[in-house]
Parts: C-alpha cells; sequence; structure tokens
C-alpha cells in the first residue's frame, strides 16, 4: 500500500471499531491527515459513508456490528485482505444505553454487554494475529465505573 504522506504516521495501517462518529471518527481524521491508511467501522451505512467521504482516499469503512461474532470474524477476514498486517488496532466500538436502574431489562443489559464486553473481546481475538511485530492495541474505557451515574448503570459494568 502506497504512503500518500509524509506525516508521522505516514504508511501505518490502523483499524478502528465505532470509527464512523465521535471518539472514533475524529481519531481516524487525525491519523489519515498524519499518513496512514485507517480501516473504520460501524453499524449504520449512511453514518459510514459520510465518514468515509470525509477522510478521503485513504480511509476504508465496512460495515460491522460489534455485537456480532459473524461480523467480528468477517471484518478480520477484510483486514486481512485490506492491510495483511496492522500497525495499530483501536477498539472503540460502543454503546451506552441511558437507562433508569429500576427501568433496566435483561435485552437491554444484554446488547449493552455484547457491545461493549464481548465484541472488544471477540474483536482482539480475531484480529491479534494480524498485529505486525511493535503494533498496538487500545480499548475505549470510562469512567462511569467509578462516578455512579444515573441512567448508565448497565453501562457501568
Amino acid at each position: 500500500m502506497e504512503s500518500f504522506s509524509k506525516g508521522k504516521f505516514s504508511g501505518k495501517k490502523v483499524v478502528i471499531t465505532g470509527g464512523s462518529s465521535g471518539i472514533g471518527l475524529a481519531t481516524a481524521k487525525l491519523l489519515v491527515d498524519e499518513g496512514a491508511h485507517v480501516l473504520i467501522t460501524g453499524r449504520t451505512q449512511a453514518t459510514l459513508d459520510a465518514a468515509r467521504e470525509q477522510l478521503g482516499s485513504h480511509a476504508i469503512a465496512v460495515l460491522s456490528d460489534a455485537a456480532s461474532l459473524k461480523d467480528i470474524a468477517a471484518l478480520a477476514d477484510r483486514v486481512e485482505a485490506e492491510f495483511g498486517t496492522v500497525d495499530a488496532l483501536f477498539v472503540n466500538a460502543g454503546v451506552t444505553g441511558f437507562v433508569p436502574f429500576e427501568a433496566m431489562t435483561e435485552e437491554k443489559y444484554d446488547e449493552i454487554l455484547t457491545i461493549n464486553a464481548k465484541g472488544p473481546y471477540f474483536t482482539v481475538q480475531k484480529l491479534a494475529p494480524l498485529l505486525g511485530s511493535g503494533s498496538g492495541v487500545v480499548l475505549t474505557t470510562s469512567i462511569v465505573n467509578v462516578v455512579g451515574l444515573p441512567m448508565l448503570s448497565a453501562y457501568a459494568s
């Protein structure tokens, strides 16, 4: 893969789950601006398309749900096909789920924990074989588990 810039991340290959908005998109923009080739994921095609347009030709946008082990396995195959090896993996996909403690349902709880705990675990498992020498993994976390915010009890767990 040819590098288009002489930035400090020139030629680096980075995967960012949850890269179509928020922290993930801002990180992707920074990396692309500094010369990296970035593959981002998201669950909504329209949001992915907008992010891809914003990031330019050195970004790949892949529809992938962090709650789906099938999607995670397909993502690993796509990353290998696009990049071979990866210099960095930013596991950033996540949801908060604003629900009062007393109204939390099992279904909502399972959704939050599947995306925020199970998804990252298996994403790293499936992509670890693609990490090149000297590469790194970054996992987005939160302070919510120590500050006890209302409406975020399942997210905090």
